[in-house]
């Protein structure tokens, strides 16, 4: 099941484990790892979140201001 969709999947190849952070990185077989730090992803929701991600930090690194709690970006 993908923990941003809901969506079910019968074959586990169709999902992605996504790293909130990268400071585990190699470190999944440990169960606090996998608790805090990954998440279980369908492949759509994986390229979603990483498209969101790289389209804020070219606003930020653009200089543009992004509002925290929408994400918007401002001052366009």
């Amino acid at each position: 099941v993908c923990n941003r969709c809901g969506e079910k999947y019968v074959i586990m190849s169709k999902l992605n484990v996504h790293h909130n952070t990268y400071i585990h990185h190699g470190e999944e077989h440990k169960l606090e790892v996998i608790d805090e730090d990954l998440e279980l992803l369908c492949y759509k929701c994986h390229i979603k979140h990483h498209g969101e991600l790289n389209r804020l930090n070219a606003a930020m690194d653009a200089g543009l201001e992004i509002d925290k709690e929408t994400g918007e970006v401002l001052n366009l």
